[in-house]
């Protein structure tokens, strides 16, 4: 078996490696951001601060799970002699995390750790909820994608 080095983290073969990208992305798309989104909506009674924080660790792990994703799947063509972003699913998933990155930061910065005053933060509620809903739109395309692309390379 060929051993693959990825990070700090060793993956035996690289159907294995394959695998861990199936299974990261459609996980953090579908199960961690929409878990990060419905925090508001299922937990309405708790203080704000404690779910944004919940918000934002949620978002966290799936950003983390997305870049390991990511990384997987470039080791994962650099071994194939397959280019790297020759794809719309490269396209759009690179679109999604760069997306997904920006909104954590801007959420961050504008709702948890300076708390600027009422009405800036009111003024920029919409645009962080558009984006994330953004990101998580892209994200579910790439993942639709990915599955018709692999669909479609088996054959």
């Amino acid at each position: 078996m060929s051993r693959i080095r990825i990070s700090s983290v060793t993956y035996c073969g690289l159907m294995k490696l394959v695998s861990h990208v199936m299974l990261g992305k459609p996980l953090t798309a579908l199960i961690l951001n929409l878990s990060a989104m419905m925090v508001y909506r299922a937990f309405r009674n708790n203080r704000k601060r404690r779910l944004k924080l919940v918000h934002m660790s949620i978002n966290l792990l799936a950003f983390i799970i997305a870049v390991v994703a990511l990384q997987a799947a470039f080791d994962s063509h650099n071994n194939k002699k397959i280019p790297n972003i020759y794809s719309l699913h490269s396209w759009l998933g690179l679109c999604a995390v760069i997306i997904f990155a920006a909104q954590w930061v801007f959420g961050f910065v504008a709702f948890l750790f300076p708390e600027l005053n009422a009405s800036i933060r009111s003024a920029m509620m919409p645009v962080h909820v558009f984006f994330g809903l953004l990101a998580f739109v892209l994200s579910v395309a790439t993942a639709l994608i990915g599955l018709t692309e692999k669909a479609i390379f088996v054959r």
